[in-house]
């Protein structure tokens, strides 16, 4: 505690005075302590720290028929990392956000929310299906888009970073064949080589002679 005398007209009066230690004990405080610090976490930050972008994955081994739905999905998933910014350590964390889905045939890209999922049977729409029209070989595209944030608390509580993250998947090819149906007089444990016989699956270049 901290006296302050002051002379008052001949008669000396003293004040008692904590001001001094407060200043004191928060310039110790601040001098101290920067665990308050808010490090500069920039959505560019976030993006350096993620390696790998979500695969995607489809049914029948990318098979199918035209005019049939083939069914793709991914496995994106909410990642967090342990890093440290500024001297700061902190959590950050990247969350899918969309999912926009180009099928190599000219169509519209298709944005979707959620990554879709496996199918349980052949031509079953979903909501990241595709029907192609024409048979051939197509690039099918993925780009995730991310959002991003950060905790100082161990993932109490968390700031939001402004901006995205947009990442490619590598491609993966859809196969698109067509099927004719025809009478035959014999099966195939009679004739193997028998019309029909071996792959359900006949491309227009198979059909003439591939």
């Amino acid at each position: 505690m901290k006296y302050l005398t002051i002379n008052r007209r001949g008669s000396k009066v003293t004040y008692r005075s904590s001001m001094a230690e407060c200043v004191d004990a928060d310039r110790e405080r601040v001098g101290s302590d920067d665990s308050d610090r808010e490090p500069n976490v920039t959505i560019d930050e976030i993006r350096s720290l993620l390696v790998d972008a979500p695969e995607i994955k489809h049914n029948e081994d990318g098979l199918s028929l035209r005019n049939a739905h083939i069914n793709f999905y991914t496995d994106a998933e909410t990642v967090t990392i342990d890093h440290e910014i500024d001297g700061v350590d902190l959590t950050i964390r990247a969350e899918p956000q969309s999912y926009t889905w180009d099928y190599g045939d000219g169509s519209a890209p298709r944005t979707t929310t959620m990554p879709g999922e496996q199918a349980t049977e052949f031509d079953v729409e979903t909501a990241t299906s595709h029907v192609y029209e024409q048979t051939g070989t197509y690039d099918v595209q993925l780009t995730t888009t991310y959002a991003g944030s950060y905790s100082l608390d161990g993932g109490r509580t968390w700031t939001s970073v402004p901006g995205d993250i947009d990442l490619e998947s590598d491609p993966v090819e859809a196969d698109i064949w067509r099927v004719e149906t025809r009478n035959v007089s014999d099966d195939c444990a009679t004739n193997p080589r028998s019309w029909g016989c071996g792959s359900v699956y006949q491309n227009e270049e198979s059909a003439s002679g591939r």
